[in-house]
């Protein structure tokens, strides 16, 4: 408004020839051609104020449809916490609607519900949106164990909608690694998978006599989780800002898991929990086979052998009583070796979740230990998958 009131004044000065044309472009900041110009419609118009108004009686070109900007109005409906340039990537794939990510948060910004969580553009042009999301929420307790337990999410960072779910008794990293091998099998594999919480990947301080060897031995589990991901293409990442879990969704979960007697009791209340969302709000869009024929995430070969890439490497002395300790439970040797057995001595273990457990002693096999291996797919077959969700 400004910059029209200072056009009209100084166009006013040299229709009454006070100034010219050249004073009036520098005044205005503008090119000689460019003033001559807007002084002529301005003369013509007999020095009126709308002359110097933009004006045209068709519509912009590049105007968006209503047809697309209706299709982003559902998709932001849909997916209210979304970033623009996953809703980008969902109207490319799925609709086959190319349009910027600045265009879709110009058209989120004058969507009729509420935009406090429309949020600037997040990602550059180009970063992948395949992404999943690794949160340690919290701990729940249930009152017939007597104790707090760990519960763990992976979910979609492009629509928010849960994937996998599990309670733990720890949430240590060997219960982590299980959730991601959960993760690949069903879903396939993430772009990139964001890990907020670097306690996710840790294990139980109380397994080391010293700190200095329980960060050593975290820095080198850290790298090979990260190697073993990378084979199948997937990266993992610190997000930089507070990732605040959407917890009005699971507040219903937190209640009924208060009445299950066991871990596999509240386990199987949360696979139903984890059923209702994937279908609600959160669920997955609706998606034309002729359009789209891969999945989101990037299937896993099906001679890709997991109890092989999926294993971690750790070391563990033997203490005087002969056990040694990993994930908080003790495993004794009981293969002999001399007056004192292996009282002292450092051995290799090889850790497969959910599978196994094998030591080595200068690179031979000493003993193995069976592991639990819980399936979020077996609690359905079970008395506890028979529990039914109260709304």
């Amino acid at each position: 408004m400004q910059d029209l009131a200072r056009r009209y004044r100084v166009l006013t000065m040299v229709l009454l020839g006070a100034i010219s044309i050249a004073e009036a472009s520098r005044r205005l900041s503008l090119s000689y051609r460019q003033t001559w110009t807007l002084y002529d419609r301005f003369r013509a118009a007999g020095g009126s104020l709308d002359s110097l108004r933009y004006q045209r009686d068709h519509a912009a070109p590049n105007r968006t449809s209503d047809e697309i900007r209706d299709a982003i109005f559902r998709l932001h409906e849909r997916y209210p916490d979304a970033g623009h340039t996953a809703l980008t990537e969902i109207l490319k794939e799925d609709l086959d609607i190319r349009v910027s990510a600045q265009t879709v948060r110009r058209i989120r910004l004058q969507a009729p519900d509420s935009i406090a969580r429309v949020t600037p553009i997040r990602r550059a042009k180009g970063y992948p949106s395949h992404d999943a999301r690794l949160l340690r929420l919290e701990r729940l307790w249930v009152p017939t164990a007597g104790r707090r337990h760990v519960f763990q999410l992976i979910e979609d960072d492009v629509t928010g909608r849960p994937l996998i779910g599990w309670m733990f008794e720890r949430g240590t990293a060997l219960d982590t690694l299980m959730m991601i091998r959960w993760l690949l099998e069903q879903q396939g594999a993430p772009h990139v998978l964001f890990v907020p919480d670097s306690a996710s990947f840790h294990m139980l301080e109380g397994d080391y006599d010293r700190e200095i060897d329980f960060r050593h031995e975290m820095l080198g589990l850290r790298a090979q989780i990260h190697q073993m991901l990378l084979e199948v293409g997937t990266r993992v990442e610190m997000p930089r800002g507070v990732e605040n879990p959407r917890m009005e969704q699971w507040a219903e979960f937190a209640r009924d898991a208060r009445r299950a007697a066991t871990l596999n009791d509240a386990n199987a209340i949360l696979q139903r929990h984890l059923e209702t969302l994937a279908g609600g709000r959160y669920g997955a869009a609706p998606i034309d086979a002729t359009r789209r024929t891969a999945g989101r995430f990037t299937p896993i070969p099906s001679s890709f052998q997991f109890d092989e890439a999926f294993c971690v490497y750790l070391r563990r002395r033997v203490d005087a009583d002969g056990y040694f300790r990993l994930d908080g439970a003790p495993y004794r040797v009981s293969r002999g070796l001399g007056y004192r057995g292996w009282v002292g001595i450092e051995l290799g273990v090889r850790v497969i979740p959910a599978h196994s457990v094998t030591v080595f002693y200068q690179g031979e096999q000493i003993e193995q230990y069976p592991l639990e291996n819980p399936r979020p797919v077996d609690l359905p077959d079970s008395g506890a998958g028979r529990l039914s969700v109260q709304g």
